[in-house]
């Protein structure tokens, strides 16, 4: 199996409902996959199994932060208090 090599403006996510929320889905150990468990990947928003992913450009220019990270990341440094 080859890993998957995203740039930094890119994200794996899933065909089915293109959620970037994309886990392992046949790991024996964190690092070792089983065939043997079943897809290799699994969509945590719609639960489908799969064996590929797409790829897409990040529609965050964030690097995918939400809440205060993406909000401390875009505020003027003249904003942000210490």
């Amino acid at each position: 199996m080859t890993p998957i090599t995203l740039d930094d403006d890119e994200v794996a996510t899933c065909p089915h409902c293109g959620r970037a929320a994309i886990a392992m889905g046949n790991q024996q150990t964190p690092t070792t996959p089983n065939p043997e468990k079943g897809s290799r990947y699994r969509c945590k928003k719609c639960n489908a199994a799969l064996e590929t992913l797409e790829i897409r450009k990040r529609e965050s220019d964030a690097g995918g932060r939400l809440g205060l990270p993406r909000d401390l990341l875009e505020a003027d440094p003249d904003e942000v208090g210490r």
